[in-house]
């Protein structure tokens, strides 16, 4: 009987394990915001004429340049022009992050968008926010390689 190198293995078993991970977030994990019931909508038009889109529920981009917390929401204001109204309880974008956001658009107050959901497409305001994937990249880096002093150069590991 051939017995299997020791690297296949373990490299069989991440890949099983990462399999095992996609298959268990994607079962686990709410549904996905349907995109049908959001229009995406250039943030530029919205500030120029915000009484057309008045509530309707629409999806955009933008660009954070002052945060001011009002009570249960905190008003984002965009370089775009336009101002977003994002709850409290929610992650609070920081100057000069790129968000792409949904929500309903209301004349009501200031024509202010009432954010559902949004996320950060560039975190170019903090560069502690990339320190996770920094650490995470070193360590699997360094699973792989390791450095000799003498020659000052990363070798492979012996396995």
């Amino acid at each position: 009987m051939v017995r299997l190198r020791p690297d296949l293995v373990r490299g069989s078993g991440v890949l099983v394990g990462f399999l095992l991970v996609v298959v268990i977030t994607s079962a686990v994990m709410p549904y996905p915001v349907q995109t049908s019931e959001y229009v995406f909508v250039d943030i530029r038009l919205l500030a120029e004429d915000p009484q057309a889109f008045e509530g309707h529920s629409i999806s955009s981009v933008a660009t954070v340049v002052e945060t001011s917390n009002v009570g249960s929401y905190v008003y984002v204001d965009t370089v775009e022009g336009t101002r977003l109204a994002i709850p409290s309880s929610e992650p609070i974008p920081a100057v000069g992050d790129r968000i792409m956001f949904r929500g309903v658009s209301s004349l009501q107050a200031d024509s202010v968008i009432f954010v559902d959901e949004f996320y950060a497409l560039d975190y170019s305001s903090s560069l502690i926010r990339s320190v996770p994937g920094i650490a995470l990249f070193l360590v699997l880096l360094f699973m792989v390689f390791k450095i000799d002093w003498k020659h000052l150069a990363l070798v492979r590991r012996d396995v």
